[in-house]
């Protein structure tokens, strides 16, 4: 088998490559200025970092380097102009790619737009599919989203599957437009970790949460986002009734009223998992959710398929504690996180002896 590189040279771009070798990642090489020659028969798959517009330049008008069609996964430090994604079609079928800023404000942030246009327009014509894609340190305007209608409403497997915006500046016409996409959208995931959405009113909020009902989406992870009261409200209402069943809100700003509102939501739901941790919930809110997950007569259903909660790093004591205690043996839970909270070590001990569920599944827990 021949190798998939052949000669590297002494350019800055063979240092930005890594590979994978089925599935376990190999370690980055740097090339020195001499030539080596890297040689690997049993490699399947090749993951490819690139930091600069001249090194993408490089390596898509190499003809002998590279077999384009084995790359899997992309990662580009820079903003590709509609030129460089059009040569994306070199590569086929990627299960990811990645596009990264160089800021979230209108002074200093690219504009990704036409970037964004082009690979819809590559994923209609059937010139290349991507599964995951990930936009990184942007400022997401409504034109943006609106870029993304070709690859998130194409036919059939070249759909994009999983979408992240990290660490963006995300407009409230950017919010509503996603919205609609996701309406008609085959997304399974959507990761808006460490977005900033400061600026979007709660009826943008409310547009969205209600889109999340129609969407197909399986998993949602708003994590380190400021988020508030109003924002969780709005997002158990769309929850109600969704295809959810991954909900992450780490690291917010939800306290008690927010927790009530996702407990509310929970009976008429899909989640199996749900992430709050490093919030301030206190007794009261996790009272809530001990009961709905018990199956309660405030749980509205027996039939909650909730398996994994996580509640670290809060406020609540041993009231709150002591809710789970009685709600373990009843719940389908197999994983339940508590530590960092305000729980005596009584009830911490208490709660360690509960390690089995009605359904005689051990559950993992940490206090």
């Amino acid at each position: 088998t021949s190798a998939l590189f052949r000669q590297l040279n002494n350019d800055a771009l063979n240092k930005t490559i890594s590979f994978l070798d089925k599935s376990s990642l190999l370690t980055l090489r740097e090339v020195s200025k001499s030539s080596q020659k890297l040689v690997n028969t049993q490699m399947k798959k090749v993951e490819l970092k690139i930091n600069s517009a001249e090194d993408f330049d490089k390596l898509v008008s190499s003809s002998s380097m590279l077999n384009k069609g084995s790359v899997t996964s992309l990662k580009l430090n820079f903003t590709p102009n509609s030129e460089q994604i059009k040569c994306l079609s070199q590569f086929k079928k990627l299960e990811y790619l990645e596009m990264v800023g160089s800021g979230t404000t209108s002074e200093n942030n690219p504009n990704i737009t036409p970037a964004l246009r082009e690979l819809s327009s590559l994923v209609e014509a059937g010139s290349l599919t991507v599964e995951e894609l990930e936009l990184k340190e942007y400022s997401i305007n409504a034109e943006d989203i609106n870029g993304l209608t070709g690859i998130m409403q194409s036919d059939g497997d070249s759909r994009l599957k999983f979408l992240n915006m990290k660490e963006c500046t995300i407009s409230s016409a950017a919010i509503e437009n996603l919205a609609n996409l996701l309406s008609e959208s085959s997304l399974v995931e959507l990761n808006l970790n460490q977005s900033d959405i400061g600026n979007v009113g709660i009826e943008s909020m409310q547009v969205f949460a209600k889109s999340l009902k129609s969407s197909q989406l399986s998993g949602l992870s708003m994590e380190d986002m400021n988020l508030v009261f109003g924002d969780v409200q709005a997002l158990a209402g769309g929850i109600d009734g969704s295809t959810i069943k991954i909900l992450s809100l780490k690291n917010n700003n939800i306290d008690d009223r927010g927790a009530q509102s996702l407990a509310q939501a929970m009976p008429n739901s899909s989640l199996e998992v749900i992430d709050l941790g490093s919030n301030q919930i206190g007794d009261l809110g996790v009272v809530a959710l001990a009961e709905v997950i018990a199956g309660g007569e405030n749980s509205g259903s027996s039939q909650l398929s909730i398996r994994e909660i996580s509640l670290e790093e809060n406020t609540f004591g041993d009231r709150g504690g002591l809710a789970f205690v009685d709600a373990l043996p009843n719940s389908k839970l197999t994983s339940l996180r508590m530590f960092d909270n305000n729980m005596s070590e009584s009830v911490k001990t208490t709660i360690k002896g509960c390690n089995k569920n009605i359904f005689k599944e051990d559950i993992e827990i940490e206090v």
